[in-house]
C-alpha cells in the first residue's frame, strides 16, 4: 500500500494521517489478505521532511507491532522529484520501482516474515 504525502490536507494532523492509513491495512486484512506490505511515505518538497519522518516512524511501528511489512523508501530524495516538488520524475520511479521489486524478490526467495525491508 502506497501513499502520497499529496494524501496529507493541512487540517489533518499527522496522527490522523496514520490513523488512516493503519485503518486500510487493517482493513485488507480483514478481507483476507495474507500479506500486506505499507510503503514509507516518499519524501516531497512541498511537506516538511519532519513530518514526513514521523509519519513514517508511526507506520513502522505499526507494521513492527501488527505483523504487517514495511517497505522503505528514504532513498528517494529531491533529485528524484519533478519541479512540481510532489511527483516522482524517471529517476524517482526507477527508485520507487526498484524497492518495490526488491522487497518482493526478498518476501518470495528470502521468507515471507520480513517486517521491515531494508
Amino acid at each position: 500500500m502506497l501513499v502520497s504525502m499529496t494524501y496529507y490536507q493541512e487540517e489533518k494532523n499527522v496522527n490522523e494521517v496514520a490513523d488512516e492509513i493503519k485503518n486500510m491495512a487493517v482493513k485488507c486484512r480483514s478481507y483476507n489478505v495474507k500479506h500486506v506490505a505499507l510503503s514509507g511515505v516518499v519524501y516531497s518538497t512541498k511537506v516538511n521532511e519532519r513530518l514526513i519522518k514521523e509519519l513514517n516512524g508511526h507506520i513502522k511501528e505499526f507494521c513492527s507491532t501488527n505483523g504487517f511489512n514495511y517497505i522503505c523508501n528514504e532513498n528517494i530524495k529531491e533529485d528524484s522529484l519533478w519541479v512540481d516538488g510532489i511527483h516522482l520524475n524517471n529517476v524517482g520511479k526507477n527508485i520507487l520501482s526498484n524497492n518495490f521489486l526488491n522487497f518482493l524478490n526478498h518476501f518470495l526467495y528470502q521468507g515471507q516474515n520480513l517486517q521491515r525491508y531494508p
